[in-house]
């Protein structure tokens, strides 16, 4: 295997701001002194097949992601099970992947850590037969992300703001059947309600900033789930600071749980809203199947000394 760098951008990323800061990022890549490969995304789900590509062609040590959460997914699906590093110039609009990182700011110094920096091995999660680096949602914030791919007059911030507005006056609690297992020894468990929000996290933040799973670790070997109980919008509105904080099971606890998990099986009689790392996960299936696959892949992270961001909140039971 070359010890050389397949760069990955997608200029879509952020509204457009990775296709802006092309100039410099090629100009940070040349200053690096590491061989690499520039190629630009030209569709959704082109990274993965640019992965998977280079995966089978063994001509790449690493591959460095300059977009956002669902650039990231794609590569993950490559990546996932090789030896092959994955670093990331966060370029998307939410960037949760790499709220773990504790990455430095600017390009130059990003692009530095991708090529040269740590490599540990991160956990990921596996939904059915898709792979997942930060987080699964299931219920409320699916259907918003369902919501702001049909509106089409508006883009970016306040797509998602007026999907959020929509969704909230009309969406209606989920009956869900969740069988849990593990961690080892942990006895198992299972529950049966109608359900808001089932948030299943492997690391800290979903959305951009929404905190459901506080307490979430990419290197625990396990997955945290939050479980928000049906709840009216003005009760949402008026605890969403806490969701912002991280403390919404601490002083909502009545409205939300959470807990760890290895293996977990979800159960409906209709079809959910499903989002996997921001991204929406189309089906028409009645039951899913999400665990964690501890280790899957190696990532690039900042140099000894420079530990990785701590949970953000309390850690689950």
């Amino acid at each position: 295997m070359d010890a050389r760098s397949l760069v990955i951008a997608n200029p879509a990323a952020g509204d457009g701001r990775c296709a802006r800061k092309l100039s410099e990022l090629r100009a940070a890549l040349d200053s690096a002194g590491v061989p690499y490969e520039l190629c630009l995304t030209q569709s959704k789900g082109h990274a993965e097949v640019l992965v998977l590509d280079a995966v089978k062609g063994g001509k790449f040590s690493s591959v460095v992601i300059a977009g956002g959460d669902g650039t990231i997914n794609e590569s993950v699906q490559g990546l996932a099970g090789t030896d092959i590093s994955l670093g990331v110039i966060p370029l998307g609009t939410g960037n949760d992947f790499v709220k773990m990182l504790n990455l430095p700011a600017g390009i130059p110094a990003q692009v530095d850590v991708a090529l040269k920096g740590r490599v540990r091995s991160f956990d990921v999660g596996r939904l059915n037969e898709r792979y997942f680096s930060t987080v699964v949602g299931i219920g409320f914030d699916a259907a918003v992300n369902q919501k702001h791919y049909d509106i089409k007059w508006l883009s970016g911030i306040p797509s998602y703001i007026m999907a959020i507005v929509l969704t909230m006056f009309s969406y209606t609690p989920k009956y869900m059947e969740v069988e849990i297992s593990g961690p080892d020894g942990t006895p198992p468990d299972s529950f049966a309600r109608d359900i808001h929000i089932l948030t299943i996290g492997n690391g800290h933040t979903c959305g951009g900033g929404f905190i459901f799973t506080p307490g979430a670790s990419c290197e625990d070997g396990e997955l945290d789930l939050s479980v928000l109980e049906p709840i009216t919008w003005l009760q949402l509105l008026w605890h969403l600071p806490k969701i912002f904080t991280g403390s919404l099971q601490t002083k909502a606890p009545h409205l939300a749980s959470l807990r760890r998990f290895a293996k977990l099986k979800v159960v409906s009689i209709e079809p959910l809203p499903v989002h996997v790392d921001g991204e929406l996960y189309r089906t028409d299936s009645l039951e899913h199947g999400i665990e964690v696959v501890p280790g899957a892949i190696k990532v690039m992270t900042p140099p000894v000394g420079i530990e990785l961001t701590a949970p953000l909140g309390p850690t689950s039971p």
